[in-house]
């Protein structure tokens, strides 16, 4: 088994969602006592969210690459980013690892191209909605919110799920969204958030439901057992 290296913490919500289910996963793979082996290197959430808010993108880069440095000294022979909006760094977290990185977009572009999906909505940050690092790697025809409902997703993923609150207001405001690109002819939704599992899956979506965590989690699960 490859030893896998996480970069978390951004945010601890969604980390212990990738800890749980990777071992879960390589567990039912391989029976017995098996789990896997991982280094993760967790940071300070805050200090990220800073310097997206203002757009230090350089400086972000710099601090991921650092940590990077974490886990090459580590040895791990795999390395993801558990969040989706500080892919925006990833050529800087790329270059300063000595290892193979599993990139979230790619792995989402790669389930959606299986599925043949042409009108997937994309919801997440801010950032993850306005800039092409996520949809430039899915490569299809990404459908967006408006302005108004992307502020609002910012606010859910900012304000309560990366603090740990569920609020099934958010939930259901969140699963009427879905409901009214549906009508306008999206054909699924990708949760481009690593926290947006917490409210929604395949069973409450009135789309199709592609979480992006869920499937980067495959994606390491395969790789590491490979």
């Amino acid at each position: 088994m490859k030893t896998l290296g996480i970069i978390g913490g951004v945010s601890p919500v969604s980390t212990v969602v990738y800890y749980t289910e990777i071992n879960k996963a390589v567990n039912a793979a391989l029976g017995g006592d098996n789990s896997a082996k991982m280094v993760i290197c967790s940071v300070n959430f805050e200090e990220l969210v800073q310097l997206r808010n203002q757009k230090r993108w350089k400086e972000a880069g710099e601090y991921l690459a650092n940590t990077a440095n974490i886990l090459n000294r580590a040895n791990v022979d795999v390395a993801l980013l558990a969040c989706n909006t500080l892919h925006q760094c990833a050529p800087a977290l790329i270059e300063a690892l000595e290892c193979e990185f599993i990139h979230i977009g790619d792995a989402t572009g790669a389930v959606l191209a299986r599925d043949c999906r042409k009108s997937p909505l994309l919801v997440g940050t801010l950032t993850t909605m306005t800039e092409n690092f996520i949809s430039d790697r899915i490569q299809s025809n990404v459908i967006l919110p408006d302005e108004r409902q992307q502020q609002e997703l910012e606010r859910i993923v900012f304000d309560e799920l990366c603090r740990n609150k569920i609020e099934d207001s958010s939930r259901q405001w969140m699963i009427d969204l879905i409901q009214a690109y549906a009508d306008k002819g999206a054909d699924c939704v990708i949760l481009g958030c690593t926290e947006f599992g917490v409210l929604l899956n395949k069973d409450n979506t009135p789309l199709p439901a592609y979480d992006t965590a869920d499937i980067h989690i495959r994606a390491a699960v395969e790789c590491i057992l490979s």
